[in-house]
């Protein structure tokens, strides 16, 4: 998905989106648990940290830990360091790391956040796997992303139904990816994996900030979209028609949220 985290406008729009209610980090981590010790720093690693929104968000509300920030994308990272504004912005640690191969050494960090990030990932199970090596004995994984992203209209548009078609055919993602992170941390040996789920709709207001976000993710996947409908007159015709169809009346927009955390065993190595 590097079409779309490349952009130069892509930290703007998840700037934009943490504001809504729909993607808001206070609800997604109100069962977070931190308990810095005395003796050593808590560390805290934003793994694939975007436009670094989440790193601020921690950083002002967990005090006394030691955050650090990585993604694939030395753009976003500078990006990233730009925005840290407040004094308890300037103890987070950014670095430029792929999260299926994060520089960093054995049992680093006490936890690990990686939200919004799965869906654009090509290898979910190195990645975890990655998560499982650099998180302490004891440590805390937390995953959230949505499930069912993009093909979760309600719609009449028989057009529109057989351009989704063929993109889900052909895209080599999987947007479905919520309802897999539960098994995939099981599969690295996770242990004490739970999660939630939270069905968000979109009416009103809320789905007009959404129709403008959607917008712009569909701007800048113009390319995937080329890729999977065979040109980009079909691309196009696709974020046309389902943005129009986002706001028809009787059409409905879903998301399922999936929160999924799992903890390392105590003396588990790799």
């Amino acid at each position: 998905m590097g079409y779309i985290l490349e952009k130069v406008d892509e930290a703007a729009r998840l700037e934009e989106q943490s504001l809504m209610s729909a993607y808001s980090m206070q609800e997604e981590l109100k069962f977070l648990r931190v308990s810095p010790s005395q003796e050593t720093p808590f560390r805290m690693l934003d793994a694939g940290c975007g436009s670094g929104v989440l790193s601020r968000y921690l950083s002002e509300h967990f005090m006394g830990t030691s955050i650090e920030a990585c993604d694939f994308s030395e753009h976003r990272i500078r990006q990233a360091k730009t925005r840290c504004q407040l004094p308890s912005h300037h103890k987070i640690h950014f670095f430029t790391s792929a999260l299926e191969q994060l520089s960093v050494p054995d049992e680093s960090y006490d936890l690990v956040i990686c939200r919004y990030v799965y869906e654009h990932l090509a290898n979910h199970s190195k990645v975890t796997s990655e998560f499982f090596r650099v998180l302490k004995p004891g440590g805390t994984v937390y995953l959230i992303d949505f499930d069912g992203i993009i093909f979760n209209l309600y719609h009449q548009n028989k057009r529109l139904g057989r351009l989704i078609s063929k993109f889900k055919a052909n895209l080599g993602l999987d947007l479905f990816i919520g309802r897999k992170m539960p098994g995939l941390l099981c599969a690295a040996q996770f242990q004490d994996v739970q999660w939630t789920v939270e069905a968000i709709s979109f009416q009103g207001l809320n789905l007009q900030n959404e129709y403008r976000l959607m917008q712009q993710r569909l701007v800048f996947a113009l390319p995937a979209l080329k890729k999977a409908l065979g040109s980009r007159k079909l691309a196009i015709e696709f974020k046309d028609l389902y943005c129009h169809e986002m706001l028809q009346p009787g059409s409905s927009l879903f998301y399922n949220k999936f929160i999924v955390h799992g903890v390392k065993p105590m003396g588990k190595k790799i």
